[in-house]
């Protein structure tokens, strides 16, 4: 995390943003499933960790993939400062599944992470 931000904003140089960046994370990355979501965890390249959020159509109208988006932006944003520093994650929500509310989404981002961090400590 850079000095000169606040400790739990969520600057442009903590998003992947470009499909190639997205693509990337997909194909490196260790892929986790939980009830919601499909997660792509990697190291990061550019030292800090990053998030990607993918919410097709099929998973509701504009209203409900904003809020699965926002929700997993919040999970992110506020528990970046705990979470290891060179991470990229991709959520890929998935459709017909509902929208989980927010502490039931954060459990399981967290799930995840914590999944991987362990696999990847033990070698």
């Amino acid at each position: 995390m850079q000095a000169d931000q606040p400790l739990f904003s969520f600057p442009h140089v903590n998003r992947i943003v470009t499909g190639e960046e997205y693509s990337a994370v997909r194909r490196r990355g260790r892929r986790l499933e939980t009830r919601h979501f499909v997660v792509y965890v990697t190291k990061s390249e550019c030292g800090h960790s990053r998030l990607g959020v993918i919410v097709s159509r099929k998973v509701g109208s504009a209203v409900v993939r904003s809020r699965c988006k926002r929700l997993a932006r919040e999970a992110f944003r506020m528990n970046r400062p705990y979470l290891p520093a060179d991470l990229d994650l991709v959520v890929i929500v998935k459709p017909g599944v509902g929208i989980p509310e927010y502490g039931e989404h954060e459990a399981e981002l967290l799930q995840a992470i914590g999944l991987f961090w362990g696999r990847l400590s033990r070698g």
